[in-house]
């Protein structure tokens, strides 16, 4: 008799290994499942002398001031879904 394991999460990473979240976010656009003109990573730094995050951006040249937009509107989209319980 043999036993079968069946994996449960398939070969997705743990959302806690940031590098292999990244590696399948860059599958999914090379397989046509996830398309963008650019995206915007934002790095939360943590060090008290320089708190500000590194944001860094890849794709279309976006002008500042839609990128500015992008990030208005994930913090506004965030506020409301952890104030809505």
């Amino acid at each position: 008799m043999t036993d079968t394991v069946i994996p449960l999460r398939g070969n997705r990473p743990l959302v806690s290994d940031i590098p292999g979240m990244l590696r399948q976010l860059a599958d999914n656009f090379e397989a046509g499942e996830e398309t963008a003109e650019g995206i915007l990573i934002l790095i939360p730094t943590g060090a008290e002398e320089n708190f500000w995050p590194k944001i860094l951006g890849f794709g279309e040249n976006w002008e500042t001031h839609y990128r500015i937009a992008q990030l208005e509107l994930a913090k506004q989209w965030s506020i409301n879904v952890m104030t809505d319980q």
